[in-house]
């Protein structure tokens, strides 16, 4: 019978040191679990602080306080992305307000074009469109033409009062 229990207590040794070894296992892939989330949290926060730091030096760079010439050749893609941007977002906002402005005979709201004097459905008398005149100069950064009372160009953000 010795030799029976003493099978089983060698079965039941190794039974309870693979547990320990799960254990072990379990608990390593916890803290490596636990690291990982602390890494990505701290590099999200470097990520965030480097935008933070970026943004300042691009905004002195836009306001002409920055002159380290490192900087500005960094800053000039960024810059024609802005004027692209700006561009692009001019011509949808024309687009959503030619959409919305309706384009439509007031009587019968039959689409009509900008250079119709009358509707081509009703043959009503269509309002004349008077476009507000604002004097324009040239962006002393960009060369956007921009509202003399602007104080800051609405394409580059370059600050005029310099």
């Amino acid at each position: 019978m010795s030799t029976l229990q003493s099978k089983v207590g060698d079965g039941l040794n190794k039974i309870q040191g693979t547990i320990r070894q799960g254990k072990q296992k379990v608990a390593t892939v916890q803290e490596a679990g636990q690291i990982r989330q602390q890494l990505d949290q701290l590099r999200q926060k470097r990520m965030e602080q480097l935008l933070a730091l970026g943004t300042a030096v691009h905004k002195d760079i836009r306001q002409g306080a920055a002159v380290d010439n490192a900087y500005l050749q960094l800053a000039e893609p960024i810059g024609a992305m802005d004027r692209t941007i700006y561009e692009l977002a001019k011509s949808l906002e024309l687009l959503q307000q030619a959409q919305t402005n309706g384009d439509q005979c007031p009587n019968c709201r039959k689409p009509v074009s900008d250079d119709d004097r009358f509707c081509g459905s009703c043959g009503g008398a269509l309002p004349v469109k008077e476009e507000a005149v604002v004097a324009e100069m040239p962006c002393t950064h960009c060369e956007e033409m921009i509202p003399e009372s602007s104080a800051f160009c609405p394409c580059c953000g370059f600050s005029l009062s310099n």
